[in-house]
């Protein structure tokens, strides 16, 4: 048989004064927040959760602007804009031209690389939100490793002339041995031919430094627009463009809109014809086939595509072609031995009667 012992005095005072100090409400609390810490120990720390194939529309600000960065440094390469709006649309922005172009004057604020703020400004400029703070970035064309220096023109070397000789050098006659040795006839000089110095090749006046395709604002007419500069980015005034087409031509020159560049110039294009550009000379054509395209902005906007032309203007831009001048060579050769015909003696016979002497008796 089981006996139960009463609880104590004492037992029951400490039991008392346990559910006084001590709530039940407050493990509860306890037990939670130490439920809450380890899980999030588990989650943050030991088992972190990692996130991938984020469409871009989720991604932070400061990413957005990298997703934007990259893709003007894609488009300053190959200058492929539909594929960069393909890319854009990614980020689902209606005004993706006035986001550019904000990022384009933030980082011009605050002092960014000029390749970097070069690339946005032209990115922003094709999606028709240009402003005046990316004018000077531009009309100023970025340093390219790819352009190469014009070589000098190769140094001809005066060949000095062989000297003729007209008698074989005498042989000094061997000291006689017991064999006798043969001596060789002398072999002929033979006289070399003149030779020409070579041509140098000069460069082409203007080289096409970037072709780009520009989305025009809505109501603008399609152009193309040409910057003539020099390699160290300086505009050309006076630089005589022209722009052919089936049936036609225009002439005209750079500098005409100073608040644009001193190098600047433009041509409104017209549907269903196609336009060639020449810099300088009808005959340096720099750009062929450019023509009205369709072109859809971030927005969906339908508009028209424009042309921007960078030309830079080489050294033989500036410089007269040189005359080069052939100066053959001239090699002696021994003159040849004139033989004289002899010419024939003419005896004159005289066929006068000689007179009779008279004889005295």
């Amino acid at each position: 048989m089981t006996h139960f012992s009463e609880p104590s005095a004492d037992s029951e005072a400490f039991e008392r004064e346990v559910r006084r100090g001590w709530p039940r409400w407050l493990f509860a609390l306890l037990g939670l927040a130490l439920g809450l810490t380890v899980g999030l120990v588990y989650a943050w720390v030991l088992n972190p959760v990692q996130y991938y194939d984020a469409a871009p529309v989720d991604l932070q600000p400061a990413h957005k602007e990298n997703w934007i960065l990259l893709i003007a440094a894609a488009y300053r390469q190959d200058g492929d804009l539909d594929r960069a709006l393909s890319r854009l649309s990614a980020l689902a922005d209606p005004r993706i031209g006035q986001t550019t172009a904000a990022l384009t004057e933030r980082d011009i604020a605050a002092g960014k690389s000029a390749a970097r703020i070069r690339a946005l400004a032209s990115l922003a400029d094709a999606l028709g939100a240009r402003t005046d703070a990316m004018m000077i970035y531009l009309a100023t064309p970025e340093p390219t490793l790819f352009f190469t220096p014009t070589p000098p023109p190769p140094t001809s070397t005066t060949t000095p002339a062989p000297t003729a000789t007209d008698t074989p050098t005498a042989t000094p006659t061997p000291t006689p041995t017991t064999t006798p040795t043969r001596t060789s006839p002398p072999t002929p000089t033979t006289h070399p031919t003149a030779t020409r110095r070579p041509t140098p090749t000069l460069p082409p006046p203007y080289l096409l430094e970037a072709s780009r395709r520009i989305c025009t604002a809505e109501g603008m007419t399609p152009r193309i627009e040409i910057v003539v500069q020099t390699e160290e980015g300086a505009g050309i005034p006076g630089s005589e463009i022209w722009v052919t087409w089936s049936g036609g031509a225009e002439r005209f020159v750079t500098g005409l809109k100073p608040e644009l560049g001193l190098g600047y110039a433009d041509f409104e294009m017209a549907a269903d014809l196609i336009y060639a550009v020449a810099v300088g000379e009808p005959t340096n054509t720099i750009a062929r086939g450019l023509t009205v395209e369709s072109c859809f902005t971030g927005a969906g906007v339908s508009s028209h595509v424009s042309w921007r032309l960078v030309v830079f203007a080489t050294a033989s831009a500036f410089t007269p072609t040189p005359t080069v001048s052939v100066t053959p060579i001239v090699t002696s050769v021994p003159s040849a031995t004139v033989t004289r015909t002899p010419v024939p003696t003419v005896t004159a016979t005289s066929t006068r009667t000689p007179t009779p002497q008279r004889t005295m008796p």
